[in-house]
Order: C-alpha cells, then structure tokens, then sequence
C-alpha cells in the first residue's frame, strides 16, 4: 500500500539516453541507457518493433537503393539494387523478393543514383577512392556500361560516301561527314570516327556538284559495334566552314551492339537549311574515356543535383574535386570545379538549385544558374567545421527539408542553408565517440522519413569489465570506482573473429550469448576478475537510432542504440511497399545471410527478429535526484506505471552507487493500457535508477507511458 506521507515525483514523457552529462544532472524524463527501445507514441518508450526476414539470398551486403520507376514500355518497377561482397552489384525485385545479378565488380561498395529507368554508380574501395571509372545500368538491357564512353577510331569504323546522283538539294562544293554516337544507355558522346594516332575528329569529304546534289552515306565497323552501342547521328559541314558540323536533320541510325551490319543514309540537305541545325563541334570538349577504354578518372561518388549527375573524385590526374554534368545528359562532362585549394569532396547533395559538398574539412555549396558549369560563381563557404568524411556519411529528407550529416563530432542537421548549431547527438556525445572512425567507408545514415527517426549503422568501440576463465569470459558491472552504467556489455552480433583486447592482451571472439554477458574467446586467458576489456570492430555492429518526431533539437530527440541479434548490418535503406505505398526501413547483412524489414506493431508476431527474441534495456535517470532529494539518504518505496504490453516487463532497482539492486515483482502485461500498478521496494540511497527489460523474451514487449517514483527521508546524511 501506498502511504501518504510518502512524497513523489511523475514522469510522463521518456525521450531516452543522455550519456553526456554527469549521471545525477540527468533530467527526469532523460535516461542512463536505452537499448533496443522506441518512442514512436509520443511520451511513451517501450521495445521497438523486431525485424521480420524477406528474403535469404545468402548475400554479405555493403551498400543499397531503392529504384522505383515507371516506364511506359516496362510499367511501374521496384528493385533493390545492392552492392554484394566478393561479386559487385544485384537487384532484388520487391514484388517476388527474387535476387538476380547485375554485373560484376571487384570494390568495397557503391554509392548509387537513381534515374528513372537507369541508375549509376560509382565504386570504392576500403580508402574511401573510386576504384575504375563508375557504371550505368539501364532495366531491359544487359550488363552495365562504363561511364564516359570513348569514341570510336578510324580503325575501327570506316564512314564512306558514295558517289553523289542526281537531283537533291546538297549545295555545290566539298562537304565533310561524321557522326554524333549515342549509347544505348543514353550517352551522347564525342563526335566519330577520330584518328587513331591523333584521336581527333576525323571527317570523310563528298563533293556535290549541281547537277549531283544527294549521296550514300555508309558508316561500316572494323570488326563489330561495340558493346555500347546505341544510335548515332549523321553530321555534316557546309561547303563554306569545315570546321562546324552541323546535325543532319531525321538522319539517326541505329547501330546494333555487338553486331557488324553497316547503317546506310541517303544525304539530301541545302547548305542553308543544314546551317540551322545544331552544332555538334562543342561535343569534342567532353571528358570521356582514352583511347584503350582508360577511365579518365575514378568517381567515388555520384548523386543526382536536379537535372544533373555530379561526379565526385580524388587522386586522379583533375586533382579532387566534381564534374557537373549537362543537363539532361548525365554523362556530358567537360570542365572540372573545385572546392577552395582543393579540399577533399566526400559526398553531397542537392537542395532548391544549390548543390552541396562536403568533406573532412567543411561543407560548401554551389550554385546552379542553368547553364553550363564553367559560367557558375565560385564555390561558397557553408561551414568550416562540420562535414563528413563518410561517402555515405549524408541523407537528405526532400520533404522536410532535412538534410543529415555524419560528422566525427556528431550527427548536424542542416536546413535553411545551415547547420543546427549543436548536433542532435549532442546528448549522446559519450555515444557517438565510440565509432570506428578509422573505418569510415562502412558507415551509413538513412533519414526513415515516414517514422521520423534518422539511423546511422556505425562499428562502435566498446568497453567495460570481465572476468576470465579459461576461454570463456563472463561481464561484470565494473570495478568499485567505476560509475554504474558506463561499461559497456559484449555485442551479440560481434563476427567470429573480432579481435577483442583483455587486460591488454589481444585475442579473438568465437562467440558471444545472447544477453551480451558473456562469450568465448579462442586462447586461455587464465583466472582474471574485473579487468579492462576493449573491441574495435572494423564493421557496422549497431543502428544508433533518433527518434525526432517531437523536434530535430538535442533536448527533443530521443535516442536508443539498437543491435539485432546475430546480424551485424551491412547496408540500410529506406524502401517502398507496392501494396500500400508506405516506406519501411530494410537491413542487409554483412555476413551472408537473410535481409530484413522493420515491422509494425499491428503485424502479426512484430517483437522479434527473425526468430529471437529482442534484448531490451531502459534505464531511468536518478529519481528523485538532487535537486528534490538533496544530499540526504532516502528510503526508496518503489513505482507506480501505467504501462502495456504483452508478456512479463522486468523491473529492477538500483542504488546511485551501483552496489545493490533490488529486483521489484514483475508486471505481467495487457495488450492494452489500463491499470496503473505499484510495485513495492526497500532500498536506502540517495537516489536510484529503474531498469525496464523484457529479458530478451521472444515475443514479450512493454511499452510505459507513466512513472510516479515514491520515496520518504531517511537520514540527512550517510
């Protein structure tokens, strides 16, 4: 029973960990720690809905897209397109969950661009640098083509013209003929043939006289149309400037891709009406492949700015910095720009005609004026101190505004032109210190706009204390002058392998439980109690997840670091449900295995992953805390909470010196709000701590929307 002399304080908002500040300056509604929980009601916090498998291609899985087009040929279309270790790129049809492969490349990942029926994508390795010249894959056709496209030789192709006949329109005198090539996935490149030595264009001449004013053309390959093949179009000079060539009107052929069959174009064209065509002589400006096929640089990103592709590129012989493509051709490049000195240029995005770029050192911005790329304004300072130097360190949310930002000092919002001026992981900067920096290139952040949260998949340095037996290693809270709550348990999904440093010797993980208090270890590391224990991993081991529904400010998002059960994640990505035009958030792994969806909570069986349960963990901060308890020793009666749920939610209490905790009477739960219950304690502390759990219980969730915490005064003073 509830005495009244007891006094008390109420909790009715919970907006998750706060590791930042000093555990007693922690607010009421804060937390010590939050692992595996949500805050998608507002003012509650309970277990996050599980992982449900879609599909298991037995793919180890480092980055992915949705591509969702439509096409009047092919109708509306859903893939996945995914970067699969040991091979290169696959696409997952979303309506049958089959997997096929694309094509083959040998990288760490990509960084794709989605555009309409096609998507790019450009390649890196495990330093963050392109590794070949980047990739273009159009639906319907097969394999993917090289970007930059190289033109073809005089060797190569043989463009003929015949005897000019009678009649026609060609105006008298000496004409020269070449053509503009376009591939099949939509390229238009430099004008062909061009010398085999010189590599310039090299025209063939036709003489028209006035009473023969029409001629054959036949445009022939050596030996086949290369693979990359599409059109071309016919082009001409006048008799009185040799220098421009000039579309011919109606003449585009198509060259069949890998075949040897010539095209043929009977030429029939007044100097005067050819002069109205456009001009195809600024297409010999473009940056395109050398004559061997040589890339002439490595992108290590690309993304969509409007009507443009941007390149991104380091360590080629343009120094670093971006191409920006024409209009409306996405492989038309032809002048570089650069940040000021140079700057290294991670990743972007594009936002109301200005493209941002941003890098280890600063963000900047460009602006579009529509025309071409040389005639922009220099580049603009958009912050000095915040960028990223993760490829896919940025996810802009187009309909909010809200553009996110792996910094190393935390997780900045920008909008309206400028970064927040302290980051949303400002409370979790303890947190947000134990990423794995020195791999950057495995570190993702996904913006879950339907949810409102934002997720960052990062390798997270963890520490805490054991104690050794053998091979097997068993956690333990940590030594007597180590705060309660800092030391970090095992992580469930550490690789086999993983190198974990004991009391300062190194050795490996074979294997970890499920409740992250103990593992295996493959060499005997004696009899040790409350020793140091560190692991760095080199891969993604958890989704630090912020739920920002309730405001994008530090004090308003609410954070849980969350981990899945023997699935270290590999890629996030955001994808759209056909049926009901919803966006759920999808994990791949990075070990070969299934991939997987965020359930709802109104699906069947939504609290597990897979097929285990969730391992969650919410502790509260310090109740009543010293600005309503003082100093002075309390006598801790226990709780009322109106929570729900379905199985057992545990509960325990515990001391503010992390010596005694008292496990209070679980609360067994209804699937629907309801009573509030009191559970009753004895314990003398200056303040204490609740720790909500469902003991990782498959199938049990909890969800608490009030906590009045009832205390009385014991003593002024220990």
């Amino acid at each position: 029973m509830i005495d009244e002399s007891w006094q008390s304080i109420t909790v009715t908002d919970f907006v998750g960990e706060w590791s930042l500040l000093e555990q007693s300056d922690v607010p009421k509604s804060g937390a010590l720690l939050a692992r595996n929980v949500d805050f998608w009601i507002p003012g509650m916090v309970g277990t996050r809905t599980g992982w449900i498998v879609m599909t298991t291609p037995n793919d180890a899985v480092t980055g992915a897209m949705n591509w969702v087009f439509a096409d009047p040929v092919y109708g509306a279309k859903n893939y996945i397109v995914y970067f699969k270790t040991g091979y290169g790129v696959r696409q997952l049809d979303v309506s049958s969950n089959s997997a096929s492969n694309l094509y083959s490349i040998s990288a760490y990942s990509a960084a794709f661009a989605e555009a309409g029926i096609r998507f790019y994508a450009a390649h890196f390795d495990a330093f963050s640098l392109g590794v070949d010249g980047g990739k273009v894959f159009q639906y319907g056709l097969s394999g993917a083509d090289t970007l930059f496209a190289r033109p073809l030789t005089t060797s190569e192709v043989t463009v003929t013209c015949g005897a000019p006949s009678s009649g026609g329109s060609c105006s008298a005198g000496t004409h020269y003929v070449a053509y503009l090539p376009t591939t099949r996935m939509g390229f238009t490149s430099k004008p062909e043939p061009v010398g085999a030595t010189s590599y310039q264009l090299t025209g063939t001449s036709v003489v028209t006289t006035a009473a023969n004013k029409k001629f054959l053309v036949t445009v022939t390959p050596t030996a086949t149309w290369p693979t990359w093949a599409g059109t071309i179009q016919l082009a001409m000079t006048t008799t009185t400037n040799y220098s421009r060539f000039l579309k011919v009107p109606g003449a585009i052929l198509a060259t069949p891709a890998g075949g040897s069959t010539p095209v043929t174009y009977t030429i029939d064209i007044s100097d005067t009406d050819l002069s109205l065509q456009e001009e195809v002589t600024d297409y010999q400006n473009l940056v395109t492949q050398g004559p061997s096929g040589t890339a002439p640089f490595k992108p290590h990103c690309c993304f969509v700015a409007g009507d443009r592709m941007i390149y991104l590129f380091k360590s080629s012989t343009y120094g670093q910095g971006y191409f920006a493509s024409k209009p409306g051709n996405y492989q038309a490049i032809q002048n570089p720009r650069y940040l000021p000195g140079q700057l290294e240029i991670t990743c972007g995005w594009y936002q109301d005609r200005m493209i941002c770029l941003t890098g280890p050192r600063g963000t900047y911005y460009a602006f579009d004026n529509g025309d071409d790329p040389s005639t922009w304004a220099a580049e603009g300072l958009i912050d000095g101190t915040i960028g990223t130097p993760c490829i896919r360190g940025v996810d802009t949310n187009v309909a909010s505004g809200n553009t996110w930002v792996v910094d190393p000092n935390g997780l900045y919002r920008f909008f309206g032109g400028h970064f927040d001026a302290r980051p949303a992981s400002y409370y979790q900067t303890n947190e947000w210190r134990k990423i794995n920096f020195a791999v950057l290139h495995t570190i993702q952040v996904k913006d879950w706009a339907q949810k409102q949260t934002v997720s960052v998949i990062a390798p997270l340095k963890l520490q805490g204390y054991c104690a050794t037996s053998g091979t097997y290693i068993q956690w333990t809270a940590g030594t007597e002058t180590a705060l309660p709550n800092t030391g970090d348990t095992f992580c469930p999904n550490w690789k086999a392998g993983t190198v974990i440093t004991i009391n300062g010797v190194a050795n490996t993980i074979v294997s970890v439980t499920s409740n992250g208090l103990a593992a295996i270890i493959g060499t005997d590391a004696g009899v040790q109690v409350n020793v140091l224990w560190v692991a760095v991993p080199d891969y993604p081991t958890h989704e630090m997840c912020w739920n920002y529904s309730e405001g994008t400010a530090p004090s308003k998002v609410k954070y849980s670091r969350n981990h899945i059960q023997n699935v270290a994640p590999g890629a996030i990505c955001v994808v759209r449900n056909d049926l009901t035009k919803r966006e759920h958030l999808w994990l791949f792994p990075n070990v070969a295995g299934s991939f997987y969806r965020r359930m709802e909570t109104n699906e069947a069986l939504p609290y597990r992953d897979g097929n285990v349960g969730i391992r969650d963990e919410y502790k509260t901060s310090w109740y009543p805390g010293i600005s309503e308890g003082g100093a002075n020793v309390l006598q801790h009666h226990g709780l009322k909470s109106r929570s729900y749920g379905k199985g057992t939610m545990v509960i325990q209490m515990q001391s503010i010196d992390g010596n005694r905790t008292v496990n209070l009477a679980p609360i067994s739960l209804l699937e629907s709000p309801g009573k509030v219950i009191f559970r009753g304690a004895h314990m003398l502390s200056e303040s204490i701590s609740y720790d909500f759990s469902n003991n990782g219980v498959v199938d049990t969730n909890w969800a608490v929307s009030l906590l009045m915490h009832y205390y009385s005064i014991q003593a002024m003073s220990r």
